[in-house]
Formats: C-alpha cells, structure tokens, sequence
C-alpha cells in the first residue's frame, strides 16, 4: 500500500490515475474555492449593513447593580461610570469598519474582530495559542488601549458575539474586569445619549498579559474520548443557529450535529430588539434545554469565534464548568473519520446516548490556512 500523501500528487506511471493522485489533484482546487468563499464572507462582513441602527425601545433586563457579578453592562450604568473620576475604562467598538466610521459611543475605539484569531492555528476561528503565537493576543489587547487593570465594555453589531469573544479571551488572560454592553449601539441611542463618527484615540500601553489559557478549552481528541465513554453530567452543547446548521460552506461541510449534542441555538439568547433575555429568562430557556448547572457544559459553534456568548451567559447565571471546542464544527465535520448526526431538535437524552455514525463522502479537509483571511502584517487581517 502507497504512504505517499494525498495533498502531493504522484508522478504518472502509465495506466489509470490511482484514487490518492486525484485526491491530491482536487485538494488545491478545494482550497482555492474555500478561501474565496471565506474572503467574500470576511468581504461582506467588513463592508456592513449601513442601514441605522434604531433605538432600543425597552430597557435591559439585567441590573445595573450586579456587573462586579454579571459580564453583562447595562448602558445605565456605562454612562454612570464614564462620568465618574476615577473610572479607566476602555469602550471597544466590535462591529464593522463602515459602521464604527458612521457612528459609535463616544471614546469607543474599533477593533477588528478578526484579529484576534491565531493565524498559525490548524482551524479558522481559533484563539491566539502559546504554543504558535505567544505574543498575539499582547499585541491586539495594546493595540486596542487595553492594559492589566483596565475595565473593558465591548459591544458590536452582530449581536455581541464578537465581543463576548473578547470578554472570553481576555477572561482566558488573565483580565478579569471585562463585560459585554448589552443592546451595544442600539441601547445606548434608547437611552438618549450621543454618537460621534470620529474615530477615537487609542492610548499607547504596553503589550502584557496575566497568562494563558485560565478558561477550559476542549481539543477534538478529549471531545472524541467524550462521545466513546459519555457521562449523564457532561453535556455537549451545539450553539450554531439554524441558518448556520444549514450552511454547507458551498458543499464543504455535511449537514448534522456531533452526537448527543443539545441545541441551544446563540439567537435565542437574545430579544428580538438584541438586547438579552433576563437572567430569569435565560436560567429558565437553559434548563428547558436539559442542562444542569453542575454539569460540565462543552460549547461548539461553527467556529470557535462563534462560542463567546453562550459561555458568558451560562457562566454568569449559575453554570460554573463551561468549556469551548475551539475548533468548532468546520474541524469535526472534515474529512470522514468522526461521527455525525442528523439534526434534532433540543433532547437531554441525547447528551448520554450513543448514536449510529452517519455515512459521508463528500467531506474536503479544512484547514486554518485554507480558510483564513490573509494576514497584511502580524496581527492584522486583509479587510479588503
């Protein structure tokens, strides 16, 4: 049998091609059409929906009172502390690059949600690693005006899932004081106060962090030994929503779940004026779904950027062991050697349950590098 690798193509030696020759042929060509569909993504996401965003019309339901508690800022009492002397905090502005240049809170400094993800990492969407970029997540945190002892508020246009990625990261650092702006831009207009469109300044500090990985991480083989021995307290918990279910990436990706996991679609979380549910609410929604909070929870989305959110909110309202698969759905689903599900709907008894593995053969390798947006300097991602 040949050991050659398939990502190589063989040289002919007369006769009909060998399956691993064309396997190596076709994976550039996957390639290829992968990175076009991510940049357009990456593309569309930059240029932003220029529509205004309305006020909110009803207040938060979390307490302005409790966000030594809660990751969870209430536009109340953002303003309360902007106002106060002594307050240092940084205001970072997640959504795109057209709407931060159209209209932002005041002082708020843009970050690109991008950039925080590890280049070098195997998976798209995976967080800055010691082990291939020890100083990446330094670098973007200073370039962002965020240093040790900075109270970071993040709040974007998607409905803060990318700055619950950064409250996770930063927690994941070491940087305790850091919440997301519940309603982000919209509350903050529902309130009364001012915008502005100039872009602020951005304090120069030094490029320092506490640490790495303080917050549980899953690797694909610790997932894999959980599905083989599964236990009635640890549940896995798919995030992605029903339109990211659906998505195939252009034919890349099946459609399934990873078995046993319960869905607990990241929309929900919310209103439908994107202000999040009441804390009442969402412990409520949560245990609907199945889930205890002495579990132990392992979120997944289709990326790992996509994983923030969920674990801000179980983590805040009384769920102590909530772990990320970081690498997401796009790294189970790839080629064929891990088991897949159809879509169901939220069940408990599928966290403690085996399942029959479902036949794919379509499934092209995804890779960080096949994947990722180019990368114009360290740190910083083509938004072209």
């Amino acid at each position: 049998m040949s050991s050659a690798n398939p990502a190589h193509p063989m040289p002919s030696t007369g006769g009909t091609a060998s399956p691993a020759w064309w396997r190596g042929f076709l994976a550039p060509v996957a390639v290829a059409i992968i990175s076009a569909i991510i940049a357009a993504v990456a593309l569309r996401i930059g240029a932003g929906d220029l529509s205004p965003i309305p006020p909110a019309d009803s207040p938060s339901g979390w307490s302005a009172d409790d966000q030594a508690v809660h990751r969870v800022a209430t536009v109340e009492w953002l303003a309360e502390s902007l106002q106060s002397a002594d307050g240092r905090i940084t205001i970072v502005d997640l959504s795109s690059p057209a709407r931060y240049a159209e209209e932002h809170i005041p002082g708020a400094v843009h970050g690109w949600w991008q950039d925080g993800m590890d280049p070098h990492a195997r998976a798209y969407g995976e967080r800055y690693v010691v082990d291939t970029d020890p100083d990446g997540r330094a670098a973007w945190f200073a370039a962002l005006g965020i240093e040790p002892g900075t109270t970071v508020v993040a709040y974007d246009d998607r409905g803060n899932v990318h700055a619950s990625r950064l409250v996770w990261l930063l927690v994941d650092s070491g940087h305790a004081d850091a919440m997301i702006l519940d309603g982000g831009l919209a509350a903050w207009k529902g309130a009364g106060w001012a915008v502005e469109s100039d872009a602020s300044e951005i304090p120069n500090v030094p490029a320092e962090i506490a640490g790495h990985d303080n917050l549980a991480v899953v690797t694909t083989p610790e997932l894999e030994a959980i599905l083989a021995s599964p236990q009635p307290d640890t549940v896995v918990v798919d995030v992605r929503t029903e339109s990211e279910r659906a998505d195939t990436l252009k034919g890349v990706l099946p459609i399934g779940a990873i078995p046993g996991s319960v869905w607990l679609p990241r929309d929900g979380l919310y209103r439908e004026d994107r202000l999040l549910r009441s804390p009442e609410e969402l412990r409520q929604m949560i245990a609907d779904a199945g889930l205890d909070p002495d579990d132990t929870i392992v979120v997944y989305g289709r990326f790992g950027i996509d994983t923030g959110l969920p674990w801000l909110i179980m983590t805040t309202i009384g769920y102590d062991d909530v772990r990320i698969y970081d690498q997401g759905w796009v790294t189970w689903a790839e080629g064929d050697s891990r088991p897949i599900e159809p879509l169901q709907g939220t069940v408990r008894e599928q966290a403690v349950r085996k399942t029959a593995t479902v036949e794919r053969s379509h499934r092209s390798p995804l890779t960080m590098r096949s994947l990722h947006v180019r990368h114009t300097v360290p740190g910083h991602i083509d938004r072209r």
